[in-house]
């Protein structure tokens, strides 16, 4: 069984897509496809099953209605597909996701019992997964799930083979805007006046130290740039705090970051250039006259325990831009 789907295009943002979106209309359906047929077989037909082949994108997922796909891998970069499945007769859309998924009788139907043949309805989509690269790429066919019938003891049938469900090759063209991060200000030691434990207050004081520092990107004309902050040493961090690196001897302090002129620090979040991503933040618009954005930011101590310990504070701290 053989699934085509729609070849993509995309001109724009490199970002543009969520993460989990469809590219476009970039569908393949067949309808109501007879799979299996038990006509002169031991047995009819009770159950049917399908298994994934490939292993999902980790943390990526397409929602659409009540089902919620897991997404695979194309081979082309930040492109994946997913896999939807269903008896046309019972049920809705099920997604195909690891180990497996049992088709026939649809899950929650009260439909069963032995069958004659076995016919299904497969859909298939393109799926972003990642930002996307300028080039052409062209996905090569491939086997993406092999659907099994079983008897009533969900035992093989005899004479019933299992089928593969195959992905045809089609072809994706990108050509992806974006910005490059201004030479100067991609690897930045930032240093902080020292200060004296008597200057804070309590957790959550600041003391007056600051140390001022910016990044800029240089981009192509009418992309909307967004960022986010992560803490190295602690990615999973998602607060206003940037925690303090392996190189630190200091103990109840951390750093705050301030985009410049603003009360509110900066939150942290995922390495991640998805849109949308967690405290993901708008910087600015490029223009044809104007091309480059320049994020001026301010670091400051914070105290973040009731008892300071003196000592050398390191941290470290990414950003990752978003063009959309």
């Amino acid at each position: 069984m053989r699934i085509t789907t729609k070849p993509y295009s995309h001109s724009g943002p490199a970002d543009d897509n969520w993460l989990g979106q469809q590219l476009g209309n970039s569908t393949g359906i067949q309808t109501n496809y007879v799979v299996f047929d038990f006509n002169g077989c031991s047995s009819n037909g009770y159950y049917s099953f399908v298994y994934p082949v490939d292993a999902p994108v980790p943390g990526v997922t397409h929602n659409t209605g009540n089902t919620s796909y897991p997404v695979y891998p194309t081979g082309a970069p930040g492109i994946g597909y997913v896999v939807g499945i269903k008896d046309p007769k019972l049920g809705d859309w099920l997604s195909v996701k690891p180990p497996y998924q049992q088709v026939f009788p649809s899950p929650g139907t009260s439909g069963g019992g032995p069958q004659t043949s076995l016919g299904f309805s497969v859909e298939m989509k393109l799926i972003a997964t990642d930002r996307l690269k300028t080039g052409s790429y062209t996905i090569p066919a491939k086997v993406v799930a092999t659907m099994r019938a079983a008897d009533k003891y969900y035992e093989l049938i005899p004479g019933i083979n299992d089928v593969r469900l195959w992905l045809n090759s089609t072809v994706v063209n990108v050509n992806a805007t974006g910005c490059k991060v201004t030479p100067g200000t991609v690897l930045q030691t930032v240093s902080l006046p020292p200060a004296n434990t008597a200057e804070f207050s309590g957790v959550g004081s600041s003391a007056t130290q600051s140390a001022r520092f910016s990044v800029a990107v240089d981009c192509d004309p009418d992309i909307s740039v967004y960022a986010t902050m992560t803490d190295a040493t602690t990615p999973a961090n998602t607060s206003d705090t940037l925690s303090l690196g392996q190189g630190s001897r200091a103990d109840g302090i951390g750093l705050k970051l301030y985009k410049f002129g603003e009360s509110t620090p900066v939150k942290f979040g995922p390495d991640s250039s998805g849109k949308n991503n967690i405290n993901q933040w708008y910087v600015g618009k490029s223009s044809t006259g104007n091309r480059n954005i320049t994020i001026p930011f301010v670091a400051q101590y914070v105290q973040t325990k009731p008892k300071i310990e003196a000592g050398k504070v390191e941290a470290s701290s990414t950003i990752t831009f978003s063009y959309q």
